[in-house]
């Protein structure tokens, strides 16, 4: 009980009170964290209470017979330390009395005492009205259809249910993998506007089958362990303003067995991977553009995707949350994380002796501090994705969104935190130490924010390219007798890619050749005697030699070897013996493997900021993850671009520039800039075609000129400011 005050100032208000406990009360035992807790669970509302086995011995002293002050001191004489303060026996019976699950006279001073735990209900309620995108309607009662159906549906929970589960998830997973380059091609379509109602049916099915996994499977194992599992109610909720089903399965949190508490939490996980797999399977074998192949693939993406991204993280208050909750016996994790770390800061940091720690040991406390970091990074990196969302429909909103996200982000805290310095009584012993603990903090972070440099480096993606390629043609027509018809590493002036014949070719050849000897003979006959005839005879021979010169270089020309060494790629394939080709006609192309350079592309907001960058930079393969390669830039391209020079780079082929949808998936929404790169080391294990990540280095800068630098490219890019 360290840091807790025993006796309270307001005791005597209730101490000579009578009360009892409301007879409807459930209350059963749990484990956690090999410490016995009791859940009271109030079967009017579904609430539910957790108290330790020395509040419990508190409760169960309250007989309508011994005052409040009697039972107390029996529970402090039986657990010493361990008993319950005097204020938080207060704060007990107030969370019961406003519950209305205290019976007893009570007078209207201590009324009023009591019913503070009305603020409680009143805060839920601010909550709700604030929270008005993320309602609950509760609409109707399926308990009795549950009760009906259980023995048909939940041996889907039990272990020969989650073998056969197992397996046919399995399966679904074989499917999707054999036909992944199909999946990928129809993904194109599932944000079309036609698509756009078969989706939101889908999702609404999908989640209502979602709740009804929960239900089922709450029913199921508390009619296995005689707790009942009731599920007493079932609406919609708003997330976003959009409606799904939602089911209230919390009477699972009375059940002993914290397994059975994780199997419902994720039972309607459990239930849409299910569902996704038989789709995955019917998709895989029915004909694109068939009605059932359509809601196949909807089902299959909306059971799969949004039940991880969704449910399936603990980060968000849905079935992960619970389940991980569960697993490390923390119950409320999210709120009691956020109290420990408040905790530690007041107890270590400002030096209040009386700060409560929510944790019962070190290792829950480290639990608990941790998830409450995650937590809150993932709270700040999806607000900020929501707005970026939105500024993409409307700027405007976009703004007021931003300016909304710092107020809540930045200023709100910063106030609440002031006003706590300021004039929290706890603090009137020690509010120097907090002002100089915080002016500490403050200093600290304006020297790490304002002063300390640290490394900038801008990392954008490439692809590698031949600087070399040499395109190889058929010189001569013939005939082919040889060709090469696979891709091929090839040395230049050596390497054989292509040798034909020509037999008509070979006869012009001959008969030029028969009337040269002709001539010779006439040229001979005619020396001394005409000499206008001999040299008539020496035009026309010296003619048909040069004739022959150009039918032997056709001739040679049907021989072709490779201009230069590299890795030749054919345009043809197969054997293509005994066939005539004509001049011109393409045989393939011939890249080169040691001059390499990268083609490094940069969108319009990254290009004005790599003028500060350093004339080297750094590269890495996507397949040699843990080598970096060293470049140095050769030149930059000032005039902007909107075609890729390969797929890869793009949304469509996994990269990260914007491209409009088309066969070729080069063609950008924007202009972008390209940046060639020269490797300066061994390009041995190089390969044209390559997707690599470039790392230019930027000189030191301060965090904060970090921070402005990427909300300046951002307000340039969303907003064109």
């Amino acid at each position: 009980m360290s840091g807790k005050s025993t006796f309270h100032e307001s005791w005597y208000k209730v101490s000579d009170l009578q009360l009892r406990v409301h007879v409807s009360l459930k209350i059963s035992r749990q484990h956690y964290r090999n410490k016995i807790w009791y859940i009271i669970q109030d079967p009017g509302n579904n609430n539910f209470f957790r108290i330790n086995q020395a509040a419990y011995q508190f409760v169960a002293f309250l007989d309508g017979r011994r005052s409040v002050d009697k039972a107390w001191s029996l529970c402090y004489e039986e657990y010493g330390d361990e008993a319950p303060t005097q204020g938080e026996a207060i704060t007990l019976l107030g969370q019961l009395y406003s519950s209305n699950l205290l019976q007893g006279d009570v007078p209207a001073d201590t009324n009023n005492l009591l019913k503070r735990h009305k603020k409680r209900q009143s805060r839920e309620r601010t909550a709700f009205m604030k929270g008005i995108l993320f309602a609950r309607i509760p609409l109707f009662d399926p308990d009795h259809f549950l009760d009906r159906w259980t023995f048909l549906f939940g041996p889907v929970f039990s272990k020969v249910g989650y073998f056969v589960g197992i397996v046919t998830i399995i399966m679904g997973a074989t499917f999707v993998f054999n036909n992944i380059d199909q999946l990928a091609g129809e993904s194109a379509g599932i944000i079309s506007l036609s698509n756009i109602p078969i989706l939101y049916l889908v999702f609404a099915l999908t989640k209502f089958l979602h709740e009804f996994g929960h239900g089922f499977a709450c029913k199921y194992y508390g009619q296995k362990n005689g707790t009942g599992g009731n599920v007493n109610t079932m609406g919609l909720a708003f997330l976003l303003l959009t409606p799904v089903p939602y089911v209230d399965a919390t009477s699972s949190w009375a059940f002993k067995n914290k397994w059975q508490r994780i199997a419902v939490a994720g039972a309607g996980m459990y239930v849409e991977l299910i569902l996704a797999a038989v789709a995955a399977v019917i998709w895989s074998n029915t004909p694109e553009g068939n009605l059932i192949h359509s809601l196949s693939y909807n089902v299959m993406l909306i059971s799969s995707i949004t039940t991880v991204l969704f449910n399936g993280n603990p980060l968000l208050r849905y079935d992960a949350y619970y389940m991980l909750s569960d697993f490390f016996e923390i119950p409320n994790l999210a709120g009691r994380s956020k109290l420990q770390v408040k905790y530690l800061f007041r107890k270590y940091l400002f030096g209040v002796k009386k700060a409560v720690s929510s944790a019962y040991d070190y290792s829950e406390s480290f639990l608990m501090c941790f998830y409450a970091f995650l937590a809150e990074i993932y709270k700040i990196f999806i607000c900020a994705s929501i707005i970026l969302l939105i500024s993409e429909v409307s700027p405007i909103l976009g703004l007021i969104g931003i300016g909304l996200y710092l107020f809540s982000l930045i200023l709100k805290p910063l106030f609440q935190l002031f006003k706590y310095l300021f004039l929290s009584p706890e603090l009137s012993r020690t509010r120097g130490r907090s002002f100089a603990v915080m002016a500490i903090i403050v200093l600290s972070l304006c020297y790490f924010i304002g002063i300390m440099k640290l490394n900038d480096r801008v990392i954008v993606e490439g692809v590698i390219e031949p600087n070399d390629l040499k395109q190889v043609f058929v010189q001569a027509d013939g005939f082919t007798d040889q060709l090469l018809t696979k891709q091929h590493t090839v040395e230049k002036n050596k390497t054989v890619l292509f040798s034909g014949s020509n037999p008509e070719l070979d006869v012009e050849i001959e008969k030029a050749k028969a009337e040269i000897d002709r001539l010779n003979i006439l040229i001979r006959a005619y020396t001394g005697v005409d000499p206008a005839k001999k040299a008539i005879n020496e035009n026309i021979k010296n003619a048909l030699l040069k004739k022959i010169d150009l039918l032997e270089n056709e001739q040679q020309a049907l021989k072709v070897v490779a201009p230069i060494s590299g890795i030749f790629i054919p345009t043809h394939e197969g054997n293509l013996s005994g066939r005539f080709v004509s001049k011109g006609n393409e045989l393939g192309m011939i890249i080169s493997k040691e001059d390499l350079i990268i083609r490094s592309i940069i969108d319009q907001e990254t290009v004005r900021i790599l003028d500060e960058a350093s004339d080297r930079a750094y590269f890495r393969v996507r397949s040699q993850p843990d080598h970096d390669y060293i470049a140095h830039i050769e030149s930059r391209n000032q005039v902007g671009m909107k075609n890729l020079p390969s797929a890869a780079l793009g949304y469509l082929g996994g990269g990260d520039i914007d491209v409009k949808s088309s066969e070729t998936g080069t063609e950008t929404k924007e202009f972008f800039f390209d940046i060639v790169l020269k490797p300066t080391d061994s390009t041995e294990k190089l390969k044209s075609g390559q997707i690599v990540s470039v790392r230019f280095e930027m000189p030191e800068k301060t965090v904060f000129e970090m921070v402005r630098n990427y909300i300046n490219r951002l307000l340039l890019k969303r907003f064109r400011i």
